[in-house]
């Protein structure tokens, strides 16, 4: 992926230096995302984070064994 530019994010681990980068996202379901701006972290190796602005717009839901993750819908 190509940098877009530097920045600095506090982690659970401390303060790390990262880099702006565009994906085309995929998932299961259907759910995908063009161009989407992530910021890639060192240290994390191939596991994806998701930060609390995008697990915000998330609604969750776990039942029988199944965790259904949905987009939060504004009111």
């Amino acid at each position: 992926l190509e940098s877009l530019g530097t920045v600095r994010s506090t982690t659970a681990g401390g303060v790390v230096t990262g880099q702006w980068v565009s994906a085309d996202i995929s998932l299961q379901g259907g759910v995908s995302a063009q161009r989407l701006r992530v910021v890639a972290l060192p240290g994390l190796d191939d596991r994806p984070l998701l930060g609390m602005d995008v697990l915000g717009r998330l609604r969750w839901q776990q039942r029988d064994g199944i965790l259904r993750i949905d987009l939060n819908e504004a009111p």
